[in-house]
């Protein structure tokens, strides 16, 4: 069963524009987990993708009243359903 609810989950950037998703892990360490706790980036949070960047290589996102900009790499390591 724990399977099952492993694969409800995606990547904060596989997410599509305007679409709302609750974080459930960041999969980072160190300075960068550090980082995107201190903005909100919890578990639990209510996340929505705004707008993906030219390239695809950034996106910005609405966070606890934020927006915030992340790159493709950080945003595919934070698991939200």
């Amino acid at each position: 069963m724990a399977k099952n609810k492993e694969e409800m989950l995606l990547s904060l950037n596989e997410l599509s524009e305007n679409n709302e998703a609750l974080i459930k892990d960041i999969k980072l360490d160190g300075l960068m987990r550090e980082r995107l706790l201190s903005l909100g980036f919890t578990r639990n949070a209510i996340v929505k993708k705004i707008k993906n960047g030219s390239r695809n290589s950034i996106a910005i996102y609405l966070i606890r009243d934020i927006m915030v900009a992340l790159r493709k790499e950080e945003a595919n390591c934070i698991l939200v359903s």
